[in-house]
């Protein structure tokens, strides 16, 4: 963990330089996961991707940003009203 994987809960993400380190590290992790007998649900993964959303953030080959949609949400989040007491 931390050279090519980062899991947080029941997210996995796997990153690399080039595709074939990607596919070495691939086959490590699911070798590892299948020595657990631990398995993925295929509907929630996405495979051979330049950018994906992980824990909210964006992710993608040349860093990390915020999502748009979370930046846009605090954005249109309503004034507190001040109340006197």
């Amino acid at each position: 963990m931390g050279k090519f994987l980062v899991v947080c809960f029941d997210n996995i993400l796997i990153y690399s330089k080039t595709l074939e380190h990607h596919m070495d590290h691939f086959s490590q992790v699911c070798r590892a996961l299948r020595k657990e007998k631990l398995s993925v649900k295929l509907k929630k993964c996405v495979f051979m991707t330049n950018q994906v959303i992980f824990l909210r953030f964006i992710v993608y080959s040349q860093g990390v940003s915020v999502d748009p949609q979370k930046i846009q949400a605090i954005v249109e989040y309503p004034k507190p009203e001040i109340f006197e007491m």
